[in-house]
């Protein structure tokens, strides 16, 4: 008698499987035909293959460039470095339609003179120091005072370029008054070092090693600007900066005194069509390559939100508002990716 009622249950909780089965299995198979529709079409991977445009004479652009790889790799992202001729050509591949380019990096205030377009900033990474450096006296501590020099300004199309033209027009400074030179940083530091010119002006990071080269040459100086705070106040993208005495050489006391300088900012921008988590992914690595003290800023003043040229893009604002999205945090970035595209279907 128990074993007829055993076989009877046994029979039923098949039967009842069996049903179950029958009715979940197309919506299963609907399920998973939606999330494999939903990864291949509704919302692409991102590119396992990027572009990112340096510049040929910005030492600083490439090496962050390089950093980036590292990490991008170890996601599976293979990056191609692009050394373009400067900011300038950076922009204009940014705003190609048929460019093959996915970011770059640019100086603050550059776009804002060729036309920004569509291009959107992932933020600032840090200060840029416009130096000025001078075979002069300590008295000098203007441009204006410049006025008849041989006038190192940057290679044309390069963010240094763009400035210094802006900078030195705004203090008077002209191709009719004054010998402008438009020229690299490597190049205009050997000119200035053999007395082929009498100044140079370049932006560089207070680490860069032309930097020190140049300014351990006794009779070369670097300028402090008393009217820093005036060019900060008329370009909004320029900040005031105080280089501290000793901060290039401590040991050589360079510079003797404290510094008055102007920066922009190098920024790093896409184009709007650039996919989301692969900005995620970005800011995760930017967060961590620029966080760092310098000796303009504290640790935690960059990456910034701050860029005058472009608007910030959208997925960017979200990550210095609140952070990287929860699945960013623990997942690896192509398992976050993968949930967060099938979700769509739910």
């Amino acid at each position: 008698m128990k074993k007829a009622i055993h076989q009877k249950l046994e029979s039923a909780s098949k039967a009842i499987n069996q049903e179950l089965i029958a009715r979940l299995l197309p919506t299963t198979l609907l399920i998973a035909l939606a999330c494999f529709f939903a990864y291949k079409f509704i919302d692409p991977a991102p590119p396992r293959h990027i572009v990112i445009a340096t510049g040929i004479s910005s030492p600083n652009y490439n090496a962050f460039a390089r950093i980036y790889q590292v990490y991008l790799q170890q996601e599976g992202i293979e990056v191609e470095i692009r050394n373009s001729t400067g900011d300038i050509d950076n922009i204009q591949a940014l705003k190609d339609p048929n460019s093959d380019v996915d970011f770059a990096f640019i100086q603050d205030g550059v776009a804002k003179s060729e036309g920004a377009g569509t291009l959107q900033s992932l933020g600032s990474l840090y200060y840029e120091p416009v130096w000025i450096m001078c075979r002069c006296n300590n008295r000098v501590s203007h441009l204006s005072h410049l006025k008849g020099k041989r006038i190192a300004i940057g290679a044309e199309g390069d963010g240094t370029n763009v400035l210094a033209k802006a900078l030195l027009n705004a203090s008077g400074i002209t191709a009719a008054n004054s010998k402008l030179v438009s020229i690299d940083g490597e190049i205009a530091a050997n000119q200035l070092i053999h007395q082929e010119i009498d100044a140079m002006i370049i932006v560089d990071s207070p680490e860069s090693e032309l930097i020190k080269r140049v300014l351990s040459h006794d009779q070369i100086r670097l300028i402090s600007l008393d009217d820093g705070e005036a060019y900060s106040r008329i370009y909004p993208y320029l900040h005031h900066l105080v280089l501290p005495e000793g901060a290039i050489d401590i040991g050589r006391n360079i510079p003797y005194r404290n510094v008055h300088l102007v920066a922009p900012s190098a920024t790093i921008v896409t184009k709007e069509s650039t996919h989301p988590a692969l900005i995620y992914l970005m800011m995760k690595i930017i967060s961590q390559v620029h966080n760092t003290p310098t000796v303009f800023n504290t640790k935690g003043v960059f990456p910034s939100s701050h860029s005058s040229d472009s608007p910030l893009n959208a997925q960017a604002a979200n990550f210095y508002k609140s952070g990287l999205p929860v699945l960013d945090k623990y997942l690896p970035f192509w398992i976050s990716t993968f949930i967060s595209r099938s979700a769509i279907v739910t």
